[in-house]
């Protein structure tokens, strides 16, 4: 077996091990709160584009990769963008304002799906995708200023208040991701 091949099928059962982490969710009825709300919304958008790049690298077809090559950067926007959600709503309690970053993200897909892919190239029986990079670089942009990993302050211009689950001020505001880049 080649690792090419191992790779091929690896998404698959990264998408399958998300997908009973969300079947767990449903069938514990765990959907009431905010928190568990966004962490299902979360796991439910990681699992679909690990069955996105699942797709991606068994395609046959130049149009069934490029569909799921951009249907893999939406799953990873959105999956993004409700982790972000659930650490924000986890950390301290939920708020309206939080709702508005939604508005974002949904502006972020068409523009993906219209300007992000500007091709394939056909390598060893798999496809490898083109990515514009002025697009690629400014939606890669929140990715690195977002709390998701660990600066809140370039999001809300705040500290995290007090909460029963609070981290360390120490692990929220690391210097590595600072406002000015990485």
């Amino acid at each position: 077996m080649n690792v090419i091949d191992v790779l091929r099928d690896l998404p698959l059962f990264t998408a399958v091990t998300w997908y009973l982490v969300v079947a767990s969710q449903v069938y514990r009825d765990r959907m009431r709160t905010w928190s568990e709300a966004l962490f299902l919304a979360a796991c439910f958008f990681t699992a679909t584009y690990a069955l996105s790049d699942f797709y991606f690298f068994n395609a046959d077809r130049v149009e069934v990769a490029a569909n799921a090559a951009r249907l893999s950067l939406t799953s990873l926007t959105l999956g993004v963008l409700f982790f972000f959600l659930f650490t924000q709503v986890y950390l301290t309690k939920m708020r309206r304002l939080y709702l508005a970053f939604l508005v974002p993200g949904m502006i972020l897909i068409p523009i993906l799906w219209t300007y992000s892919l500007t091709g394939l190239v056909s390598s060893n029986g798999t496809f490898l995708p083109q990515y514009s990079p002025g697009w690629f670089l400014w939606c890669s942009h929140p990715l690195r200023e977002s709390g998701t990993f660990g600066n809140c302050t370039a999001l809300f211009g705040h500290k995290i208040g007090p909460s029963r689950n609070a981290a360390p001020e120490s692990l929220l505001l690391s210097p590595s991701f600072s406002s000015s880049g990485c």
